[in-house]
């Protein structure tokens, strides 16, 4: 998956946004919380969960590709109960 989304965020005093909220699907996610992030090739991936824990992994291509949604809560879902998430 990999589809786009709008992005709110901070700017920090090194110069890089922090992302505190999202858009997807005509919803707004307010991030609670960033776990790890990391860079692969032009995209900077961070793994964030929501007020309602859920999980999702966002990324920003600095290639001219924008934010975009990788990953959603069903993708961390164990085999079996992908349909009962998000």
């Amino acid at each position: 998956m990999s589809e786009p989304i709008i992005v709110e965020g901070k700017l920090q005093k090194n110069g890089s946004i922090k992302p505190t909220a999202f858009m997807w699907k005509e919803k707004r996610y307010q991030i609670y919380s960033i776990g790890r992030t990391r860079i692969k090739e032009g995209v900077r991936y961070f793994l964030v969960s929501t007020e309602k824990k859920e999980v999702y992994e966002i990324g920003y291509d600095s290639g001219g590709g924008g934010w975009r949604m990788y990953r959603s809560m069903r993708d961390f879902q164990p085999p079996g109960r992908k349909g009962s998430a998000v």
